[in-house]
């Protein structure tokens, strides 16, 4: 039976998954970037892009999985097709298709339309509905697994040390400044995978095959071996197990400058993983923090124990297939 169940679903997949999608009907800029978004995603969606109501007779209602309209369209000359729309389609607008599809808040297209403070309001009252609860339970489940997890892996650990010992000498563990809940400063701590003086000239950016990178750090980064010592933090309660990614104070003050609502991923501890490091690339740009702030305020709108455990074995996939981080 398993057998025939994995051949039914491998025959389902090619013939018939790939052949579904999505219909955006907007404006070309939001067609644009739709589009730019989605070359980026680790997962692969397919979308049919519409420009009027005369192309609305060319969908095959069979293979669509629902319309996406934007609001900056109007929709007036669509009012013969209304009927046939709402019987064989899901119409979501985009920013409704972003959440429930992608598991995105696109925080980008709310700027005119949303204020920092509205939104601050709606995210933190989706998250007292679970808080008290919510931030116990997550907390005893930090300090249980992270003990266990640093008990299990500690001779991995000094194994590691070892290692880059041997690559390149003392110190193998060093700690950055990193920015918390609230914007609170805190060290974190990690296993040095670059060269001594990787950053002799300030803070930056690291890069795909950056030339600073050890050779035993390509592997520990791959495996994110090299963060086992963040695991300190998780006790101390300055970071959680699952949150967003915390930034080094000289790169986040850039940033805050050039993503709107950017200070909005402080309203939780960050995390050693989390939805944005599982569900999108590694990111070394202003563009790419943007998209992942996205992911951020989605996880922090829709947080509960379930989305960590998600996220928690998505992070174990990642490291089995060594698709790890190259974070600075």
């Amino acid at each position: 039976m398993s057998l025939v169940k994995t051949v039914s679903f491998g025959i389902y997949k090619k013939f018939f998954i790939d052949k579904f999608y999505w219909v955006f009907w907007g404006n070309r800029d939001e067609v644009e970037y739709l589009k730019n978004l989605l070359s980026l995603l680790k997962r692969k969606i397919k979308i049919k892009y519409i420009y009027s109501s005369d192309e609305i007779n060319k969908i095959d209602y069979r293979l669509c999985l629902g319309i996406i309209k934007s609001d900056g369209v109007n929709y007036k000359n669509y009012s013969i097709q209304k009927n046939t729309i709402n019987r064989y389609w899901n119409t979501l607008n985009l920013e409704e298709w972003l959440e429930k599809e992608i598991k995105i808040l696109p925080h980008d297209i709310y700027i005119n339309g949303i204020n920092e403070f509205k939104l601050t309001l709606n995210l933190s009252e989706k998250n007292s509905l679970f808080n008290k609860i919510n931030v116990s339970v997550k907390r005893i489940f930090d300090i249980a697994f992270s003990v266990l997890l640093f008990v299990t892996i500690f001779p991995i650990f000094i194994i590691i040390n070892f290692l880059v010992l041997i690559n390149d000498g003392f110190p193998t563990i060093y700690k950055q400044i990193r920015v918390g809940k609230h914007g609170s400063l805190f060290n974190i701590y990690k296993i040095r995978t670059m060269i001594k003086k990787a950053e002799k000239n300030g803070a930056q950016w690291s890069t795909k095959n950056d030339k600073r990178v050890l050779f035993i750090g390509k592997y520990l980064r791959k495996m994110r071996l090299d963060e086992i010592p963040q695991l300190i933090s998780v006790i101390q309660g300055k970071m959680s197990l699952i949150g967003p990614r915390p930034e080094r104070p000289e790169i986040e003050e850039d940033l805050k400058l050039k993503i709107h609502f950017y200070n909005l991923k402080h309203l939780i501890k960050p995390g050693i993983s989390g939805h944005a490091q599982v569900s999108y690339r590694y990111g070394a740009s202003v563009s790419d923090s943007s998209i992942k702030l996205g992911y951020d305020l989605f996880y922090i709108k829709h947080q509960s124990l379930f989305l960590d455990f998600l996220i928690f074995f998505k992070t174990v996939k990642s490291v089995i297939n060594m698709a790890g981080s190259e974070s600075i």
